[in-house]
């Protein structure tokens, strides 16, 4: 190929892999759905039904909270009813007439209908472990939160490596549709050599399969996208966007930019959900165990009732209120003393144990955690050094794949060198892309470890 050709050929391979970045391999005529990586997460959040579930167990638990301490405070029930006595009830008393006789006497009482309506208060004094049973529900609600949170971790980790994947097989598409203009430029190039008999009809085969398996390449890279961005809208909840409308706005090497944090080995365990889930299953335990010993202490309690009973044989009698309806009420202290329960001693037992348990864990979580910030931070640190290399390579193969082509115009080497060469490049390009990808991915798991993917509050 002569000089106007190959500057021709780069011109057109450089003006394909702009518009591809800028459009996506997508149709204009479509209506695109534009999609940053904070919208993707944001978009999540609102749709996800794992961080939904989770949000309601927030609010149950919140309600939860409110009930306990609700049951606390004074209760006022009104009660009400009417009933029709089959049978009236008897009772045996002393037969007054003949008292010397010791004989007894049956007696009826009440009327066939009787109706009652009144007003009862209840306020608890004394109760010891009244407390501790609001605790209980409060750790309960921040066990709840606590999870939400975790559910929120996950949520942006898998959003966002879904993205960069889709990213990279972007950008990979890019690389692989640059490669088939290559080759269907060199296919050209020979078919015209061999009319002037400057080719060989081997070197024309050749260059046809490697326009296939470079067309084949594309097609297969150019399916991987559509496949990796309709997993990214079953990560964010949106299953029913069509992969073909979505562009995405972010670059996959503008991100590494962009992406800031701390790169220390210094962590905060308790920045870690799993970390606080198990503090907060001590602390719950503990609570329970608090409300358990307490449970058997006295309780003293406000009791009142206000209200009447109506009798009467016939309907029209108990309608009268002002001759067959009686006042009732009282108000008092209620104190009430538990002194047997055989149970208890095995539910503190299983709470203390349950506490133990979750310290044992927090331990062990501390020194896993310490590990897995400094795995991080080392997969990072080599993950950017595998980038500095395969950048390396790619010039390398750039200009490998130049001299080749140039000494194979000039007839000094062979179209199989050139194939080779092309080859290369294209491994290049690939490696570049991943050890990009893996850059991203390093610094994803970093902040992961280190508690600082999603911000507490």
């Amino acid at each position: 190929m002569n000089y106007d050709k190959k500057n021709m050929l780069m011109k057109k391979a450089i003006l394909f892999f702009i518009t591809l970045l800028g459009t996506g391999f997508y149709s204009q005529a479509q209506q695109t759905f534009s999609l940053s990586l904070q919208q993707a997460i944001d978009l999540a959040k609102e749709n996800r039904p794992a961080l939904l579930l989770a949000r309601k167990d927030v609010e149950s638990s919140m309600l939860a909270t409110k009930q306990t301490r609700a049951g606390f405070t004074p209760t006022l029930s009104f009660d009400a009813d009417f009933r029709y006595n089959t049978i009236l009830q008897t009772i045996i008393v002393p037969d007054f007439n003949n008292p010397s006789l010791d004989a007894r006497r049956a007696v009826q009482f009440g009327t066939p209908l009787q109706a009652a309506a009144g007003l009862t208060l209840n306020q608890a004094i004394i109760d010891p472990s009244k407390r501790e049973n609001i605790r209980s529900s409060e750790v309960n609600q921040e066990i709840a939160l606590n999870t939400d949170k975790l559910t929120e971790v996950d949520l942006v980790e898998a959003v966002t490596a879904s993205y960069y994947q889709v990213l990279l097989s972007e950008a990979i598409f890019g690389y692989s549709a640059s490669s088939y203009i290559r080759s269907e430029a060199l296919l050209k190039d020979l078919e015209n050599r061999f009319k002037e008999q400057r080719a060989l009809p081997t070197d024309v085969s050749t260059a046809l399969i490697a326009k296939k398996n470079a067309e084949l390449t594309k097609q297969i890279d150019q399916e991987n996208i559509l496949l990796n961005i309709e997993y990214l809208l079953v990560q964010i909840g949106l299953s029913n966007v069509n992969p073909e409308d979505v562009v995405l706005t972010d670059g996959l090497s503008a991100m590494i930019k962009s992406m800031k944090f701390d790169s220390g080995l210094e962590s905060d365990p308790s920045l870690r959900p799993e970390y606080r889930e198990t503090v907060l299953n001590q602390k719950l335990a503990q609570t329970n165990a608090e409300f358990e010993r307490k449970s058997t202490m006295p309780t003293l309690d406000l009791i009142g009732y206000l209200g009447a009973n109506g009798f009467g044989d016939r309907q029209s009698n108990i309608i009268d209120v002002t001759k067959n309806w009686f006042g009732l009420s009282y108000l008092g202290l209620q104190f009430s003393v538990p002194f047997l329960d055989l149970t208890r001693s095995s539910r503190i037992s299983i709470q203390t144990i349950a506490r133990e348990k979750a310290a044992i864990q927090e331990k062990a979580q501390e020194a896993q955690i310490k590990y897995e910030v400094k795995l991080a931070a080392t997969k990072l640190s080599q993950a950017e050094m595998a980038l500095d290399i395969q950048a390396a390579n790619l010039e390398i193969a750039k200009s490998n794949l130049g001299i080749l082509t140039d000494r194979f115009d000039k007839g000094r080497s062979l179209l199989s060198d050139v194939i080779d060469a092309e080859n290369l490049l294209k491994q290049a390009e690939r490696d570049q892309l991943q050890a990009i990808y893996d850059v991203l991915t390093a610094k994803l798991n970093l902040k992961k470890a280190k508690g600082t993917l999603v911000e507490m509050h």
